[in-house]
């Protein structure tokens, strides 16, 4: 096993819209997932505005309009 970190919940996380060139941000909660994830990237960023930026560089994953939805992993303070 390579991670096993759990993610905070959807209402601390923030989804990227990708339409073409157009880039639209959607700030958490989550009501609905209609989708399975199929992957991950696992970023080190001082914040969340950071890793919308990196992610709004990002291309397009899929060949139709399509999100990337971004997550904080929980850290040890988290838990204590």
């Amino acid at each position: 096993m390579l991670a096993a970190d759990g993610l905070k919940p959807s209402s601390q996380g923030k989804r990227i819209a990708f339409d073409g060139p157009n880039r639209t941000v959607i700030d958490g909660p989550f009501a609905e997932t209609r989708e399975l994830v199929a992957g991950f990237w696992l970023w080190e960023v001082k914040d969340m505005d950071e890793a919308v930026a990196w992610v709004k560089r990002c291309p397009n994953p899929m060949p139709e309009p399509s999100e990337i939805e971004i997550r904080p992993l929980y850290e040890l303070a988290d838990l204590r």
